[in-house]
């Protein structure tokens, strides 16, 4: 019987060690017997997996390991890879000096490598790193030297994502004719590359601007084609045999659709259509920056924030409000602006 028991307890302990052993724990006693590429995309596993934990260091510790590993076996595209994630992890973790301190060093190196997707995607988080502080101004004039940069280098995807970077802030900024003609090179651009994913949340941010602007028939429009790009995607996927699902994708797709068809269907029939008189709100959730849309989950998504975008009368508004400076010892403030 104490023998039925001691092994009993044993196969308990062997199954309990089994199921201890963490996928990431798994992979690194994979990596003793790999060797070139096998053991490149080992490491990327792990900094994927690194990137759904809550703990910055590991993540870094995963990154910088790839990166070495990259750069001993001369391997330019892994090295853009470990590149990114490590911007990107700074950029998740709200840490704006480390995005700064390390751009430069990887830009430079993706140029000289000529990676081009991973520069453009480099560059592009400072930018969102700016937009998301609201520092609009100092965003802009990124995206402007970015997109200069991507004419230079004549990368069609340097384009696209600049465009579509320069569009975003116009849309916040309520420049809304300069942000549609921004998106609309930015769909022309980026149609022409494989990965999608940038280019559905171009035609997802041309979609509201057309809303602003009014143009329903132009919306009706680019959401067809938005749709024949998911259902192309949808079809290559499963023909790969990739399982992702791609309903958020489709949701936002068929809510600028109702919008576009229930606004011209009010106007046909003669009737107002009451939009609010100063502005609009949405909500923004930047998320995660991830290496592949794949890597993208709920988890990864940040607390969403309320953004408000005012009607072009509420911004006029703002150039006939007088700035006056009260200094010390004046009876009368100091105009700083005499309009108004």
């Amino acid at each position: 019987m104490k023998r039925i028991v001691s092994i009993l307890f044993s196969l308990i302990l062997s199954i309990g060690s089994v199921y201890a052993i963490s996928p990431a724990n798994s992979i690194r006693r994979e990596m003793n017997r790999l060797r070139g590429k096998e053991l490149l995309q080992a490491h990327s596993n792990l900094c994927q997996l690194a990137a759904t934990q809550d703990d910055m260091q590991y993540e870094l510790r995963c990154i910088r390991e790839f990166l070495a590993e990259a750069l001993k076996q001369k391997d330019a595209e892994a090295e853009g890879m470990a590149r990114v994630r490590q911007l990107y992890c700074y950029y998740n973790y709200d840490n704006l000096d480390s995005i700064l301190f390390y751009l430069p060093a990887s830009l430079k190196s993706m140029k000289e490598n000529k990676t081009w997707d991973y520069y453009y995607n480099a560059w592009s988080v400072l930018v969102e790193r700016y937009i998301y502080e609201e520092k609009l101004q100092t965003a802009l004039l990124e995206a402007q030297k970015m997109y200069a940069d991507a004419h230079a280098t004549n990368s069609n995807y340097g384009l696209g994502i600049s465009s579509y970077d320069m569009g975003c802030i116009y849309q916040t900024m309520g420049r809304f004719r300069e942000a549609e003609k921004s998106l609309t090179e930015s769909i022309a651009a980026l149609s022409k590359e494989e990965d999608i994913s940038q280019l559905l949340s171009a035609y997802n941010a041309l979609s509201e601007i057309l809303d602003e602007l009014g143009e329903y028939d132009r919306l009706r429009r680019i959401v067809e084609e938005w749709k024949s790009v998911l259902d192309k995607y949808q079809k290559e996927s499963l023909r790969k045999g990739y399982t992702q699902s791609l309903n958020g994708r489709y949701l936002y797709c068929t809510l600028a659709a109702a919008v576009a068809e229930i606004v011209r269907e009010e106007i046909l029939a003669g009737r107002s259509v009451a939009l609010a008189d100063l502005g609009s709100f949405r909500v923004v959730s930047t998320g995660k920056r991830m290496a592949t849309e794949k890597e993208v989950t709920a988890d990864t998504l940040k607390a969403p924030r309320i953004q408000f975008l005012p009607k072009m009368e509420m911004r006029n508004l703002t150039k006939s409000i007088q700035r006056v400076v009260l200094r010390p010892g004046e009876a009368e403030p100091t105009p700083e602006n005499p309009l108004g």
